[in-house]
């Protein structure tokens, strides 16, 4: 009894279920980026014709509100990355549930131009900033051979967030915009209690087995402890790859957030309605869940899981095109099939290739830089999108921008670069290299020890990876 009770969650969890705990973190993350919906730019969208007309704030102000809010919080995502590598996402995540929920609260009480700003860069940079690094990196920790079906099952999961439109609305309609943000304030506190209870860093901190201690593969040579190896983001920025992958999410970024704002723009540009618009999306809804799940599958059996951002790249060209030719029903349909295999190998690889490439030591600063990165380019997308149509009378220039970017993304991504001596810790059966040996060498940035990977082929020498 005194054993049980001294027992983890996740060691109670092992002695008792057959499921291994590694799910659970899985459904906990998405159920913390799902509480980030109130902040998120949809989120607030339903809200912002209310808050402009009751604090007296012209649109032209919002827009820059707006952008500069997405502009600074990316600037301090990195920072929020180093926070939950230091102390762990369970701890920060504790340090973020009060004051999340008491700017939702404060949101209902907002009057001025200055209250709106500093309430909503706050509630910014905790939900979809904090939150959503979280979310998305947690389940990283607690999967290494089977990260890329994690990462499909969150994607899922996360898919919930379509229905927070008309979940906010109903909420408008019911007892107004003011008391909707009182609602949602008891709402998310209620979820974010029970996810800071199931939430937990990694099996190495919870003293249980990771989801690779089986694999028949990984003889003793091989088991290395995970959890503290990983490259610095300087180590990171060396590899060409690297900057292949972040400037892809953030390529991805700029071409997402401008359709999804000017959607009814383009479809009536092309002579389609509303409807049209409803029911593309509708279609890229259901094959963004297959597209997440075939690229989950695909990424535990590759060790180029660079790959996944290649896949986007080039659904993201066919989406392009369809809608540079989108005349029909069909026109529609097929842009909205070509996109949601956009969104879909997008998200899988932004939650699967950091990890498997960098390593899971310093995951919250790099995925915090590359969220950052795509953030900022995220705020500014609708803005170029305005101004092409401005400029032209037309959005189809802006789509042979993407198009031509993205085939050279494409192509740049299928190209077989080097990748870094962590990606060896990946557990897939076709690895290349497996690791052997772990090696303590000086930072050449003076910040400390960094812990670097020998592979067989290395050779054995006290020069830093």
């Amino acid at each position: 009894l005194v054993a049980s009770e001294a027992m983890s969650l996740p060691q109670w969890w092992a002695a008792r279920m057959p499921l291994y705990y590694g799910w659970v973190v899985v459904a906990a993350s998405a159920a913390c980026i799902l509480c980030a919906c109130p902040g998120q730019s949809y989120g607030v969208a339903q809200f912002i014709e209310y808050i402009m007309r009751d604090c007296g704030i012209s649109r032209i102000t919002v827009g820059f509100v707006w952008s500069a809010v997405l502009f600074l919080c990316s600037l301090l995502l990195p920072f929020a990355g180093r926070l939950c590598d230091k102390y762990g996402p369970r701890r920060v995540l504790l340090c973020a549930i009060g004051p999340y929920v008491g700017l939702l609260l404060l949101m209902s009480t907002i009057d001025s131009l200055a209250t709106f700003v500093v309430v909503f860069f706050c509630m910014r940079m905790i939900g979809p900033g904090v939150l959503v690094l979280i979310g998305s990196t947690t389940s990283n920790h607690w999967f290494d051979r089977r990260r890329g079906r994690a990462a499909a099952v969150l994607s899922i999961g996360v898919g919930l967030e379509t229905l927070y439109p008309s979940y906010a609305l109903a909420l408008i309609d019911a007892a107004g915009w003011r008391a909707a943000f009182r609602w949602m304030a008891l709402s998310v506190g209620a979820v974010l209690a029970v996810v800071a209870v199931l939430l937990r860093d990694s099996p190495e901190r919870e003293g249980v087995q990771g989801d690779s201690h089986d694999d028949a593969a990984d003889d003793e040579e091989a088991k290395v402890d995970a959890a503290h190896v990983g490259a610095t983001i300087r180590e990171a920025l060396t590899y060409p790859v690297f900057w292949l992958c972040m400037l892809s999410g953030a390529l991805a970024a700029f071409f997402w957030t401008g359709i999804n704002l000017y959607s009814v723009s383009v479809f009536h540009e092309r002579g389609l309605d509303e409807q049209m618009v409803s029911e593309a999306f509708i279609v890229t809804t259901a094959v963004s869940l297959i597209a997440s799940s075939g690229a989950g599958v695909y990424a535990d059996t590759t060790a180029r899981k660079e790959r996944l951002f290649a896949m986007s790249m080039l659904s993201g060209v066919l989406a392009n095109l369809s809608l540079v030719q989108m005349t029909s029903r069909w026109g529609a349909w097929a842009f909205g099939f070509f996109y949601g295999c956009f969104t879909g190998a997008i998200n899988t690889a932004i939650m699967v290739v950091y990890a498997a490439h960098y390593g899971r030591a310093h995951l919250g600063a790099i995925s915090g830089l590359a969220t950052g990165v795509a953030q900022i380019c995220g705020g500014a997308g609708p803005l170029m999108y305005g101004v092409v149509n401005s400029l032209t009378g037309s959005y189809s220039s802006i789509f042979y921008l993407f198009m031509g970017s993205m085939l050279g993304f494409t192509l740049l991504l299928l190209y077989p670069h080097s990748l870094p001596p962590y990606s060896a810790l990946d557990t897939s059966p076709r690895r290349r290299e497996r690791p052997v040996a772990l090696t303590t060498v000086k930072d050449e940035s003076g910040e400390g020890d960094s812990t670097a990977l020998l592979s067989e082929n290395a050779e054995t020498s006290e020069t830093p990876v």
